[in-house]
């Protein structure tokens, strides 16, 4: 539902042409006081450490992120069982995505996990 992730989604299907679902549930962390602000390095790995499960003031915890991101993989896998379907989203679901298909890092802190802009994760789940 990001603006930034539907206008790639919609220039990657410019000749394709086929349906383009919206989900709210792909949308980014919400980061409450946060938002619009530079990040520090140390308010990074707060915001994403797993075990501290930080309640950002007016934003969203590291867990409630995680449940809706895996409630959405969970009916994908599900309604769409052996079809080939492209999600465009931001960088903080793509964390989710990344531990999800690849393990949680061992610190249990996401920061660790990187995303490129338009980087290509490709997986049979």
């Amino acid at each position: 539902p990001m603006y930034r992730a539907k206008q790639t989604a919609e220039i990657i299907n410019k000749e394709k042409n086929i349906p383009v679902i919206i989900d709210e549930r792909l949308r980014e962390r919400k980061l409450g006081e946060y938002e619009g602000h530079d990040i520090t390095e140390e308010i990074e790995e707060k915001i994403w450490d797993y075990n501290l499960n930080y309640n950002i003031p007016k934003g969203e915890n590291l867990h409630d992120f995680e449940k809706r991101i895996l409630e959405f993989i969970n009916e994908i896998k599900q309604k769409y069982k052996n079809k080939t379907l492209l999600i465009v989203a931001h960088g903080g679901v793509g964390k989710i995505i990344k531990a999800y298909l690849y393990g949680m890092p061992e610190s249990k802190n996401l920061s660790e996990i990187k995303m490129n802009n338009c980087e290509i994760i490709e997986e049979d789940i």
